[in-house]
């Protein structure tokens, strides 16, 4: 049976009916409704069958080999958004002659429809299709916290970003996928505000230089003091970590470039001093790193904002800003 755009299909009684809001004609719409209630008709036979058959939810969860709470959600809900298989184990032990199979095939061409549909609408106005990768980033952007670290890692690697995991830190392996900037967190957060205020443009009034998209190139990790802007890699002119000098020390450049041999915190995990690793700024779709040259010339513009003060940025005519103080409190009486 093909099932028209606007029509509601009822496979208790097998036959199409008027939608109920007729007044919700995008057909994307009309397909996922009609898709989700497929799948609730679809719980509620089987939960009719399994009755007639005089079984419990436990007995036709050992029959499909799934738990009993599986089976309560399927006929409580979304029966559909279980698998084939699943629905081919029903038509089997219920003995439904690929019933449930040929209902499933129906809601996954609705759903396949309305993704279609989707895509095709995200080209006609411009929007780019969501991509595997924009998915693996909105994952990060919820994980917080040690208990995510597993998950987040497995983000990582979907992304193809060289990590390393120990108890309580994620670490980026700089050099092959990306090189990180590093340098003060007051001066990134202004680096930063810098980008985002001029989404890429040449701002000749600040000297910015012209800069990619910040939703694709902009990703930034802020960790304690310090923050650290990704950059594509390969471009780095000097061994990485940096030999000390004679005496074994090196004098810390005020923007420390990150490449092979090196890492970096990623969130949610922590940088050597335990302070927990945020992202200051990650892009919402397929990232796509800036020069490291270029991003050089923003993240010295915004260092020669710093004061000798770390908590101070220098201003337009001499002006300072930074933490406002709070009051001494009244003495009391």
């Amino acid at each position: 049976m093909v099932l028209k755009p606007g029509k509601r299909w009822f496979p208790r009684w097998g036959i199409p009916g008027d939608r109920e809001s007729p007044e919700r004609t995008a057909p994307d719409m009309n397909r996922t409704e009609t898709a989700w209630q497929m799948r609730r008709e679809m719980g509620r036979e089987l939960r009719a069958r399994r009755m007639a058959a005089g079984w419990s939810q436990e007995e036709l969860a050992r029959r499909t080999g799934k738990s009993r709470s599986t089976i309560s959600t399927i006929e409580s809900a979304a029966g559909g958004a279980a698998s084939r298989s699943f629905w081919q184990a029903c038509d089997q032990v219920l003995g439904t002659r690929g019933r449930f199979s040929r209902n499933w095939d129906q809601v996954q061409q609705q759903v396949d429809a309305a993704r279609a549909q989707t895509r095709a609408l995200r080209q006609a106005s411009g929007v780019p299709a969501r991509t595997a990768q924009d998915r693996h980033l909105e994952v990060l952007r919820t994980l917080a916290g040690p208990q995510a670290m597993a998950e987040a890692r497995d983000a990582y690697a979907r992304l193809g970003w060289p990590v390393t995991q120990d108890t309580t830190s994620l670490d980026l392996a700089t050099g092959t996928v990306a090189d990180a900037l590093e340098m003060p967190r007051p001066a990134g957060l202004l680096a930063i505000a810098w980008w985002l205020d001029s989404r890429g443009a040449a701002d000749e009034i600040r000297g910015l230089p012209a800069l990619p998209p910040p939703d694709q190139a902009l990703a930034v990790i802020s960790a304690g003091p310090r923050c650290f802007f990704l950059a594509r890699a390969g471009a780095c002119p000097w061994p990485c970590p940096a030999p000390g000098g004679e005496d074994g020390d090196a004098v810390a450049p005020v923007i420390g470039w990150h490449a092979a041999g090196s890492t970096v915190p990623l969130p949610p995990g922590q940088d050597p001093g335990g302070q927990p690793a945020e992202w200051a700024h990650l892009p919402s779709r397929s990232i796509r790193l800036a020069s490291p040259f270029v991003l050089l010339d923003l993240l010295a513009k915004a260092v020669a904002a710093l004061t000798g003060h770390p908590d101070r940025l220098a201003l337009s005519g001499g002006v300072h800003a930074g933490p406002a103080r709070r009051p001494a409190a009244a003495p009391r009486r």
